[in-house]
């Protein structure tokens, strides 16, 4: 089996100047909890990871609720 047979095709991604409150919505409404991060030329300049970078833009109760939300989807 290839990467390609399993991999994700339609990629969700935003650009390294989208605002993190945007970002965390694409995530949570696209049940995903990594976000490639692209500049200006589409090139890939990054990773966005829920669990890792968001919390820093929510209070502690935002995170546990859209954490929740993401979760309850399995």
């Amino acid at each position: 089996m290839l990467v390609k047979d399993v991999m994700t095709k339609d990629v969700k991604w935003c650009f390294e100047d989208a605002d993190v409150d945007e970002a965390a919505h694409l995530m949570e409404n696209n049940k995903i909890r990594q976000l490639p991060v692209v500049n200006k030329d589409k090139r890939l300049v990054g990773l966005l990871a829920a669990e890792e970078h968001i919390p820093a833009a929510f209070s502690q109760s935002e995170v546990v609720k859209i954490l929740q939300e993401y979760y309850a989807t399995f």
